[in-house]
């Protein structure tokens, strides 16, 4: 059982965490104001591309541009706005995958895993988790890489590192959380389930 609640920024490999760890029990003050009531469950991590991965993925992009407009601009030479487009797609592309961040946070409520300006929020009551663990993977075998991904393992959202929590679910695919606090998280997801169960148990 966790007892502990504190905030911390690490960098590891250019990865930022910002984490507010759990707290489980008790009362605790933060800097921003009271944790809450007795048994609150409270975990947020944000994590952001490493610098080498928006790296790769940029160049990747660049290469399929640069040959498409290459292509094109053979074929027909008088469409010259391609040309002056793309590179504004490059430097927008680039600009939304530097500001993107992938937030995690667990409360009262479940889990809720956003990945700010590319993909729509979604959330997992604890209800819907008959288990989690965490656990090593391998992002370009079992996902095809980092990001939101969809493969035979499930859904993924990550942003670097191969370290994850794995959530089983009742109903569709498992989901795989990305995070640098690998037992945090997992541990706030544990006892989120254990109080909805016994929840549960108390309303039969």
């Amino acid at each position: 059982m966790v007892r502990f609640a504190a905030r911390a920024t690490i960098d590891e490999h250019d990865a930022t965490h910002d984490i507010d760890v759990v707290c489980l029990e008790g009362s605790h003050q933060r800097r921003r104001g009271a944790v809450g009531a007795v048994g609150m469950i409270r975990f947020h991590e944000e994590q952001r591309f490493r610098k080498a991965t928006i790296a790769l993925l940029l160049g990747v992009i660049a290469f399929v541009v640069f040959v498409t407009v290459a292509a094109q601009t053979i074929s027909r030479p008088d469409e010259l706005i391609i040309v002056t487009i793309t590179p504004l797609v490059v430097v927008l592309v680039a600009l939304l995958y530097s500001r993107a961040h992938l937030d995690v946070d667990v409360n009262g409520e479940g889990v809720t895993i956003a990945f700010r300006y590319l993909w729509p929020a979604r959330h997992i009551s604890f209800a819907d988790i008959v288990a989690v663990e965490m656990r090593r993977y391998r992002p370009l075998l079992d996902y095809g890489g980092w990001g939101v991904r969809f493969g035979l393992a499930g859904w993924a959202y990550t942003t670097g590192g191969n370290v994850g929590v794995k959530l089983r679910l009742r109903r569709g695919t498992p989901v795989l959380i990305g995070t640098g606090r690998p037992r945090e998280l997992e541990a706030a997801i544990r006892a989120g389930m254990e109080r909805s169960a016994d929840m549960g148990r108390q309303a039969t």
